[in-house]
């Protein structure tokens, strides 16, 4: 199944994982990993661009004079501003293939979510061609993640603009660097900062995932796909602009009422909230780790 741009129980109860002991567990540095998701996160508002005006750059004068952009007086100093149209966006997920963590009762290689987050807020990546190469074909603009990935999985068919299609990366291996950071309380937390090709070492080859690698797509989406999701995924899915409707809100949707279900079956279940203040972005604590 091909995911080409067009232009799990997760909770809010309190987790039964002990997060903070699995990030002590992960190790830092370059990490053998695996692309494991990749979720469709739907058509997302974006904010404003504003850069610094500039009268000799033809861009801003054009934006200007097709009243698609405003140079407006921002912190004492006037700025170029163009409103962005709201555009498709996804999260990309790996596992670190060689980090078996305890997830519960269970032991699985650590899943870490590869998009920045700010102040909580989840950073989906642009789902659209930003790049006209040499050869006439288009991909993704050069600083996407969507780019990194493709050159450290070596999925060249991304890389020239013969496809645009990402689940050509399911599954492939790289190298993750992780940096491990101590917070106040004596948190650990762990966060993705690149990715690389994985060195050629004579008899070594990248382990396998545990299990399938997952596309979660708006149109095709499953409850049991749903069950797979992290709470601030959901959360930053249910923003979408095309998620009332959809496929995807009729998944997540029984995905939540089957987890409703089994808490109104046991009443002695904890409802305290897991997400009491901001977090960082591999801190989203909820049942499922993925």
């Amino acid at each position: 199944m091909s995911f080409v741009p067009t232009n799990q129980g997760n909770s809010d109860f309190t987790s039964n994982i002990d997060w903070n002991l699995i990030n002590t567990t992960v190790k830092a540095g370059s990490r053998p990993a695996r692309i494991s998701m990749i979720v469709d996160l739907g058509e997302q508002e974006r904010d404003d661009y504003i850069t610094d005006v500039d009268f000799n750059d033809s861009k801003q004068n054009k934006a200007l004079a097709d009243g698609k952009a405003s140079i407006e007086e921002i912190e004492g100093k006037a700025q170029f501003v163009k409103p962005l149209d709201p555009i498709q966006q996804v999260a990309i997920f790996a596992d670190l293939v060689s980090d078996a963590v305890p997830y519960g009762e269970d032991n699985k290689p650590y899943r870490i979510m590869l998009n920045n987050t700010w102040e909580g807020d989840i950073k989906g990546t642009a789902f659209a061609a930003g790049n006209k190469l040499q050869n006439g074909n288009w991909t993704f603009a050069s600083n996407s993640l969507l780019t990194k990935l493709a050159m450290a999985t070596e999925t060249e068919e991304i890389l020239d603009g013969t496809t645009m299609d990402i689940s050509l990366m399911l599954n492939k291996p790289f190298m993750a660097t992780i940096v491990k950071k101590d917070g106040d309380g004596g948190k650990t937390y762990v966060n993705y900062k690149g990715a690389a090709p994985v060195p050629e070492i004579e008899g070594y080859s990248v382990p396998e995932l545990s299990g399938p690698a997952l596309l979660v797509q708006f149109s095709e989406a499953t409850k049991e796909q749903a069950d797979m999701l992290r709470k601030g995924i959901k959360d930053k899915i249910k923003k979408a602009g095309n998620y009332e409707g959809s496929q995807m809100q009729k998944a997540i949707e029984e995905s939540e009422a089957a987890f409703k279900a089994g808490l109104d079956s046991n009443p002695t279940a904890s409802t305290e909230p897991t997400n009491t203040g901001e977090l960082p972005a591999e801190d989203l604590e909820d049942d499922c780790p993925f």
